[in-house]
């Protein structure tokens, strides 16, 4: 099973036994408010079931990480990436935390380990997309070297409220390896 280990945090896969925190994470207005519309219960069991299966480095599979405190092994919350374009070695990442681990820097610890893993299995462009208002997301983003690189005007909506997306990026400068198809 894949696992990433930092001094603080365990990631590791998602598992069925992750569904309590899994569930929390996507109906708790703190976490989601900036995130999407509260989904029913049929979309986020639809959405688990697709994290379940064993993670290959292939285009469209996310990578759900659940991320752990080390000493307690509490859950803090998870890490998340895609592949979206194996041809130019991109991915997409996104992760949710537990408000009461809000502003305690392992957001930002897990997102280092979890782009380090991405950077070495090739990938050279990383890009995480934050709803205008989500500071800190973005200041998460920013301390792991992501920058700001387009505004998308009123491009989501939350509970009716359009909403610019702020496209952040990253890049790896190192000779790529292809990801494979």
């Amino acid at each position: 099973m894949l696992e990433l280990l930092t001094p603080r945090l365990r990631l590791r896969q998602i598992s069925v036994t992750d569904w309590p925190l899994f569930v929390r994470l996507h109906q708790e207005h703190d976490i989601i408010r900036y995130v999407f519309d509260e989904p029913s219960l049929e979309e986020i069991t639809a959405k688990f079931r697709v994290l379940l299966p064993a993670w290959q480095a292939r285009p469209r599979q996310w990578l759900c990480l659940i991320v752990c405190c080390i000493t307690s092994g509490t859950p803090l919350g998870t890490m998340a990436f895609i592949i979206t374009d194996a041809k130019h070695n991109s991915a997409e990442f996104g992760y949710m935390f537990l408000p009461e681990h809000f502003g305690k820097g392992y957001a930002t610890e897990a997102l280092l380990a979890t782009k380090q893993f991405a950077f070495s299995l090739g990938l050279t462009q990383l890009q995480a997309t934050v709803t205008e208002g989500n500071t800190g997301s973005c200041r998460v983003l920013e301390k792991c070297g992501f920058v700001l690189s387009k505004r998308i005007e009123q491009a989501y909506s939350i509970n009716n409220t359009l909403y610019d997306d702020l496209i952040y990026t990253c890049h790896n400068d190192e000779p790529a390896i292809p990801v494979a198809e």
